[in-house]
């Protein structure tokens, strides 16, 4: 899938609360021009200026608009959660990655960084789609070989690919429990 699918796939929802917290997350980036009253973006300044070269992290919200201009105000690099090197470990082995340790909305962060103008936005289309995939494959076979834990965690020890439930992303909690209860009215509306 490529970044510009995706953008069309995806549009944050205005007032839902876990895209405006996923457009929280921040980006590095570097200022291409001299930005007047912006010392604030940076706390180690002591000017209210900020001065052309300087390197700064802000919101993915305010890296959407400063990026977007006809002339870019500053140059974005991708937060280091998904960068190459995560997103091999993510492709070779996802199950095993701790995604709530590297944000909290790890997809939807995702998803508004490929928004952005960056070369690297379009690698993160291309893998993010095969990651969730793998990950709630992992999350379903471990469901099927116990169904009657009450989360993946407690057989953890027996399975070592098996995707812990501490370590999901809330859109897979989400979908762990969806799918679980589901499970759980089919086998009842079944049994009758």
């Amino acid at each position: 899938m490529s970044s510009k699918e995706l953008k069309k796939s995806f549009s944050p929802r205005y007032f839902a609360l876990e895209d405006i917290l996923a457009s929280q997350t921040r980006v590095p980036c570097r200022t291409e021009v001299a930005m007047t009253n912006c010392g604030f973006l940076d706390p180690s300044q002591e000017t209210k200026d900020l001065a052309a070269g300087t390197q700064v992290e802000i919101p993915i919200w305010a890296a959407r608009v400063l990026s977007k201009q006809k002339r870019a105000l500053i140059s974005l690099k991708m937060p280091k959660f998904y960068g190459e090197c995560y997103r091999e470990v993510l492709t070779a082995e996802p199950a095993v990655v701790d995604l709530n340790k590297m944000g909290p909305y790890y997809y939807q962060s995702a998803l508004q960084l490929c928004a952005l103008p960056s070369e690297q936005a379009e690698k993160i289309a291309e893998v993010l789609p095969d990651i969730l995939q793998k990950r709630v494959i992992a999350m379903a076979d471990s469901y099927c070989l116990h169904r009657n834990v009450k989360s993946t965690d407690e057989v953890s020890n027996q399975l070592g690919n098996m995707l812990k439930f501490h370590h999901m992303d809330p859109l897979e909690m989400q979908i762990f429990t969806d799918s679980k209860n589901a499970s759980e009215e089919l086998d009842d509306w079944l049994r009758f």
